[in-house]
């Protein structure tokens, strides 16, 4: 069976602190240029874990299964846990020139490098949805097993927009005129990063039960920024570097989904 108990009575409202700083510089009439940092730290966000799972030991890698490990309750498969106990963290860093309309021509041009750290994403309440919207844990004994690039997490950004009022029909007057001036070119351009993603394992369907959900091992000297192949380099074996990962044995819960890459 499983249980779900939402905890409503003194459940703290999930809030974000926010910071900013900006410096601003003017060149010529019509130009300027900005430099900033954003952050925002997220507190009291809602998780939906599963507090029947045993306790796992840290085995110098990774979470382990101990020998003889059972549920907290054996007579119940889940006990779901509806708390505001998990935190997400952002920073960026943004560069951007402004041209402020001068001579038919308005136009910005910026880019943003940010990391967006969370134990928990809204979007990822598994097969949960119905029990109260907190975002899934992996392991909810430890938060910091669920740690990793949010899921709106975007590296480089680099948008770039304009105006710009077309000087045809200048000078021309009657129908011609009206038909010719006041003809506008407008455009968008959106460069980014994809978004991340978390790399599973599969593990005995038994020890799942007990473990939950498990990923790979990652190799040292692989990290989030150089497990997935170059595009100038991909070849047969896929999309992934195959020497970043092991296999992280069946009683193993692996650490590379701590580590979601982009």
């Amino acid at each position: 069976g499983t249980i779900y108990s939402p905890t409503f009575e003194g459940f703290d409202t999930p809030h974000a602190v926010q910071y900013s700083l900006n410096v601003q510089r003017q060149i010529g009439e019509s130009n300027v240029v900005t430099l900033g940092y954003s952050g925002r730290r997220g507190l009291n966000l809602s998780s939906l874990g599963n507090y029947n799972l045993p306790l796992l030991n840290f085995n110098g890698t990774s979470l382990e299964l101990p020998a003889g490990a059972t549920l907290q309750n054996p007579l119940y498969q889940d006990i779901n846990y509806l708390a505001n106990s998990a935190n997400s963290w952002y920073n960026g860093f943004s560069a951007s020139l402004q041209r402020r309309f001068a001579a038919g021509l308005q136009a910005q041009v910026s880019y943003t490098f940010s990391r967006a750290i969370s134990e928990v994403d809204g979007s990822d309440t598994g097969n949960h949805a119905s029990a109260g919207g907190g975002g899934q844990l992996k392991y909810a004994h430890d938060r910091a097993a669920n740690r990793g690039l949010s899921g709106y997490q975007v590296k480089n950004a680099f948008i770039a927009n304009y105006s710009y009022d077309l000087p045809i029909g200048q000078g021309m007057t009657g129908v011609a005129g009206k038909l010719a001036s006041g003809w506008q070119l407008n455009g968008i351009v959106t460069l980014q990063d994809g978004g991340p993603f978390t790399i599973g394992a599969a593990i005995p369907r038994r020890l799942a039960d007990l473990i939950g959900r498990a990923s790979p091992n990652l190799i040292p000297g692989f990290d989030q920024d150089n497990i997935a192949l170059d595009r100038s380099v991909w070849t047969d074996q896929g999309y992934f570097t195959p020497a970043a990962f092991a296999a992280p044995g069946c009683r193993v819960a692996g650490n590379c989904s701590a580590t979601r890459t982009t």
